[in-house]
């Protein structure tokens, strides 16, 4: 067993594992990416290049040129990295903290929870999240009144 052996191993599975997805003719080339992440991620670890990967995508048969590879994968991995936070976050939320204020959140302390259900660290957590959630609904709710208004007639003065 040569030391390069586990490293070639790597880029067959991902070579065989690509193939198989294209075989099953997914609906985009991101698609097949984003399921090989991981793969990609561990070869890319043992040391091989993003060029020799996405070289073996392409021989496996996946049409994709270097840029949409790399698009892929950033998406990907944002995408995995956005659900690792709302796992954490949604294990840190405290119940019935949807209607609340965010006055009676920040100044709940860990004392005010029951005894050993939240971390000390996990407050700015759920904050920062819920935080980000009034965020998009502001922002969703006043886009709908902006294309609301410009749909209305203008009425000129008589």
């Amino acid at each position: 067993m040569t030391p390069d052996e586990p490293e070639r191993d790597v880029l067959t599975l991902l070579q065989r594992r690509a193939a198989a997805l294209v075989a099953l003719r997914l609906r985009s080339v991101s698609v097949v990416i984003a399921r090989l992440a991981g793969l990609v991620g561990e070869a890319h670890a043992l040391g091989h290049s993003h060029a020799d990967i996405h070289a073996r995508l392409r021989a496996a048969g996946l049409g994709v040129s270097w840029n949409n590879y790399r698009a892929a994968l950033v998406r990907a991995r944002r995408r995995a990295a956005r659900a690792r936070i709302s796992e954490t976050a949604s294990s840190d939320v405290i119940p019935g903290g949807v209607g609340g204020t965010v006055s009676s959140d920040v100044g709940a302390g860990p004392a005010a929870s029951p005894a050993g259900t939240r971390e000390p660290g996990a407050s700015p957590v759920a904050l920062l999240d819920a935080l980000a959630n009034a965020q998009r609904a502001a922002s969703r709710d006043y886009a709908t009144a902006a294309r609301a208004l410009a749909r209305k007639p203008r009425s000129t003065p008589p």
